[in-house]
């Protein structure tokens, strides 16, 4: 399963404001990141990728929260299903 901007930030134990200071954005343009509702700047990504150790195809390969929520969403059907059976 993929990772979110989210769980990699909480993982590295950083708080919105501090990857967002590091980013230069502010706070709110780094949550709407992390609940994919805005664009990442090349910048943005390069120095998330700086903070985190990771490559920028790495945090673009992220899944975001909402395809992240309808995959449980489809695991937990599937289970409903199996078990009905």
């Amino acid at each position: 399963m993929k990772l979110t901007l989210r769980g990699i930030r909480e993982c590295y134990g950083y708080t919105v404001e501090e990857v967002a200071e590091h980013c230069e954005v502010t706070a709110e343009e780094m949550e709407g990141y992390e609940k994919n509702c805005r664009v990442i700047m090349s910048d943005t990504m390069v120095k998330m990728s700086k903070l985190y150790g990771l490559t920028v195809d790495c945090l673009f390969s992220v899944a975001s929260e909402a395809e992240i929520i309808e995959h449980n969403r489809k695991l937990a059907a599937s289970e409903r299903v199996r078990r009905a059976s």
